[in-house]
């Protein structure tokens, strides 16, 4: 018999009376989480007190007795409880029961965390009551699923406050920020070569100038439950995808990527209040660039005769979906979606009528659409970041880009503008979109 009154309580059940209500896994429930973080540990004299109490506690009742390199994994795991309490304000990490997640690549796991000492670890905390472990879910139908969520219980925070551990003892130690996915998307091993040095170099030398520097966030933002920034983040990484450093390559990692537009003009670099430029219509003018044609700046690409100026930000993302998707086999219900997604969604659109305008309107570039050539011309922006970040780095200025927008102090703005135009110069694209 369903209860009327928990029903009505719902959002002020615990987990387990949701799962149970509903007939759903615990870890549905828990929205406010964040991604478990290999790289991130503890360290200090009252943190070795801490793990020499905790292990032993551990091996008086019979668990991890086998495990090895117990300690190195049952720090990350409590850095992570830490990191979730005190920095992200009472969220949950949430890790992966799947060995595969945890094949062993030195490159991108330099504490050498893997698949089971980190679950004995893991299954031992909760055992000893230390923890809580809500387990993750797959839906195959749906594609969709949640990984195990870990809740640190009031045994665990007894312990931390007994040997005064807290944030302050968190340390992340830094991973190779070029970074290769498989065609999978899992990262991937690489033998490095001139170019990997060389992309790499650029990358650390402008992280040196962004933690030499003060960027901080002037106004609290409302961030919501879904939303987790950690303003400790101020490094870039760059990513690459389907076993080639000619895919993809954007870069990624800073906490001013996870803000919305209308929050990052609240940013200050150095005292000084910033200004954001980015390019118009770029990917339009890449694909124009690649055969040579100057798509000129007068014409808006989004607008097209005879439909709505209504449509304009579907025109968009219809636009910008065909040249990433590999066939349009599936376009009406990928749009639909992604307009779902961002808020944009009107019912009864004429998808094939627009995709039908756009292959019009851009028939010289019409070998484009629906080729996957998306991730080409993201490579060819990432190029671009990486211009304007050397050149900004070269004269020790912080300059925060968003992939194809950057934001600088108010002082910069004109050197900003005539760096992003050489940038196009630079790698001989002649379709320069207008800077806005």
């Amino acid at each position: 018999m369903i209860d009327d009154e928990k029903i009505s309580n719902f959002h002020k059940l615990s987990f387990e009376e949701q799962a149970a209500l509903t007939g759903q896994t615990s870890a549905l429930f828990i929205a406010d989480g964040f991604p478990f973080n290999a790289t991130l540990s503890l360290k200090g004299l009252n943190v070795d007190s801490l793990m020499k109490e905790l292990i032993r506690e551990l091996h008086e009742r019979r668990l991890c007795l086998k495990t090895q390199r117990v300690d190195a994994h049952l720090r990350v795991i409590i850095a992570n409880l830490i990191k979730g309490e005190e920095v992200y304000q009472h969220r949950y990490p949430y890790y992966s029961r799947t060995p595969t997640t945890y094949k062993y690549i030195r490159r991108y796991n330099p504490l050498n965390i893997s698949f089971r000492p980190l679950i004995a670890c893991a299954d031992a905390l909760h055992k000893a009551g230390f923890t809580k472990n809500y387990k993750g879910f797959y839906k195959r139908a749906y594609k969709q699923g949640k990984q195990t969520r870990v809740i640190i219980k009031n045994n665990l925070f007894i312990l931390l406050e007994k040997h005064k551990v807290n944030k302050d003892d968190l340390f992340k130690i830094p991973i190779d920020p070029i970074r290769l996915k498989d065609i999978n998307g899992r990262l991937t091993d690489y033998k490095d070569t001139d170019a990997t040095n060389k992309k790499r170099k650029i990358i650390e030398k402008h992280n040196q100038v962004l933690a030499k520097s003060n960027i901080v966030l002037t106004r609290k933002t409302n961030y919501g439950p879904s939303r987790v920034i950690d303003f400790s983040n101020t490094s870039y990484h760059r990513i690459f995808s389907q076993n080639s450093f000619t895919l993809h390559g954007r870069f990624y990692g800073p906490w001013w990527q996870s803000l919305k537009s209308d929050e990052r003009k609240h940013i200050k670099i150095n005292g000084e209040s910033v200004v954001e430029l980015d390019y118009g219509s770029l990917h339009v003018h890449l694909a124009y660039s690649k055969l040579g044609i100057d798509y000129g700046r007068d014409n808006d690409p989004y607008s097209i005769e005879g439909i709505d100026t209504k449509y304009r930000e579907v025109i968009k993302l219809a636009t910008l979906t065909s040249l990433n998707m590999k066939n349009a086999k599936y376009f009406s219900q990928t749009m639909t979606k992604r307009l779902q997604e961002d808020g944009l969604y009107i019912p009864n659109v004429p998808y094939n009528d627009i995709k039908k305008a756009i292959l019009k309107k851009h028939h010289p570039i019409k070998e484009f659409f629906f080729s996957g050539v998306g991730l080409e011309l993201m490579y060819l922006d990432s190029c671009i970041t990486e211009y304007i970040m050397k050149k900004f780095t070269t004269q020790k200025i912080p300059v925060l880009s968003i992939h194809d927008s950057y934001i600088v102090g108010k002082s910069y703005k004109k050197l900003l503008v005539e760096i992003m135009t050489s940038a196009f110069r630079y790698h001989k694209l002649n379709s320069i979109p207008v800077i806005k």
